[in-house]
């Protein structure tokens, strides 16, 4: 089973206030056209198909087909019918006509674009006039324990130089104004935007970390890559960055920008 899937219950209730935001401030109406890419296993997709319902529907785009199989799967266990799911990339959403897009939804997946101001074009092309967009990337480092906890850790363990803040990753569009001048360059003028913190809750530390490599690819290579002692530091670490309370709390920063076409 894919490990976002496995996961679908925690991930779906404890990033529901993220979500709601975007299937919220898309502007999404009944009988309209909505456009959710880089969907992931559907979320915000499956919301938004309910806020298009009756009449409308949702076009959900990603470039992984496990990802896509995954979102089907549970589609179909919820009922959700007006659901289409095609492989695309969200650089080059062919297929998809000029001005044909009421509402858009992108959830954590511009930051690690190498060309975030292209995917940008291709919402604004795809959208139309007075049509609104709802994304999401990582905020704040300095209020991301989520990540910061388990990334922390493996760089104590493994050493190495620390990332180009240049570079596609979690914070590449964290900066003050950068989202904004990327949202600006790819076409779109009225922009704003808002922290939406969430407090993410695992049962224990043994369960987060267990769920942090089946959904975190680049932490499950890191882990795999360093063998098994390693691993077991890297576990300590994380065990006791996360301190001894369970259930475990740690904080999670979305920043979140909505406008309009």
């Amino acid at each position: 089973m894919h490990g976002w899937e496995k996961w679908n219950d925690w991930y779906r209730e404890q990033w529901r206030p993220v979500m709601e935001w975007l299937a919220r401030e898309s502007g999404a109406k009944p009988g309209y056209t909505a456009l959710d890419v880089a969907c992931g296993t559907g979320q915000p997709a499956f919301l938004v198909s309910r806020r298009v319902a009756p009449g409308g529907n949702v076009i959900a785009v990603d470039v992984s087909a496990d990802m896509l199989e995954a979102a089907d799967r549970l589609a179909r266990a919820e009922g959700i019918e007006n659901l289409e799911l095609r492989e695309l990339d969200m650089h080059d959403l062919r297929g998809i006509p000029d001005a044909s897009i009421d509402a858009v939804t992108l959830g954590f997946a511009l930051m690690f674009s190498p060309d975030p101001v292209q995917v940008v074009r291709e919402l604004h092309r795809v959208m139309k006039p007075g049509a609104r967009f709802a994304l999401a990337v990582w905020g704040d480092a300095a209020r991301n324990a989520f990540l910061n906890t388990m990334f922390e850790s493996i760089g104590a363990v493994l050493g190495g130089p620390p990332p180009d803040p240049d570079a596609p990753g979690p914070y590449r569009l964290a900066p003050p104004g950068e989202l904004e001048a990327v949202l600006r360059a790819g076409g779109f003028a009225d922009v704003r935007t808002e922290i939406v913190d969430m407090t993410l809750v695992s049962e224990s530390r043994a369960r987060y970390w267990e769920m942090f490599l089946d959904m975190g690819a680049p932490a499950r290579r890191a882990i795999d890559a360093a063998g098994p002692e390693r691993a077991e530091q890297i576990r300590e670490k994380l065990f006791a960055a996360l301190g001894p309370a369970e259930p475990v709390h740690v904080l999670a920063t979305p920043l979140c920008a909505t406008g309009i076409r």
